[in-house]
């Protein structure tokens, strides 16, 4: 197993977080799957600022909500709460990974759908009471945080988590 490095989590976050992510979303119209994907990643990035093994278990919360805080913007760290009623963790990244839907108060759409619906990302539709997230903002919104996190690692903000051992990226690159 080869030891992962800053280079190696930069690679990673620029082709598949930056990159196919985005094309996944962006180009290929795949907003449901790319709504699960990014809800992992969001995960990753938390994954990268702890001190503990990547595939240490019972961290998933933990790691979600302190990327949230850490390199989202502020309107996203009222859902990053487990007390939240809209609380993304449980109803974004844990509905997605473990049965792939949403679960309880969180609403999927894209930016044509919001226009013609007449709602906005991060506000609660009040006829299902449910946050909504719209797949394109939300991506926007992910990329920069995916940009953040790699000023931090530029700064060496996170550098003992980085030097773990990983998923051996060097052997998936082209």
């Amino acid at each position: 197993m080869t030891q992962t490095t800053n280079q190696d989590v930069q690679w990673f976050i620029d082709t598949v977080l930056l990159g196919n992510i985005k094309d996944m979303i962006c180009t290929q119209d795949q907003h449901y799957l790319g709504f699960g994907v990014v809800a992992c990643a969001i995960e990753f990035l938390g994954a990268c600022m702890d001190s503990h093994p990547y595939d240490q278990q019972g961290l998933s919360r933990q790691r979600f909500e302190a990327a949230v805080k850490a390199h989202f913007d502020a309107k996203y760290h009222p859902y990053a709460d487990k007390n939240s009623k809209y609380d993304l963790y449980k109803h974004l990244r844990c509905g997605m990974a473990h049965i792939m839907r949403p679960q309880g108060k969180v609403a999927f759409t894209t930016q044509a759908e919001s226009l013609t619906d007449g709602t906005q990302h991060l506000q609660v539709y009040a006829t299902l009471d449910k946050l909504v997230l719209v797949s394109e903002t939300f991506y926007a919104d992910f990329a920069e945080a995916c940009n953040k996190m790699k000023q931090h690692m530029a700064a060496r903000a996170y550098t003992k988590q980085l030097t773990d051992q990983y998923l051996p990226i060097t052997q998936i690159q082209p």
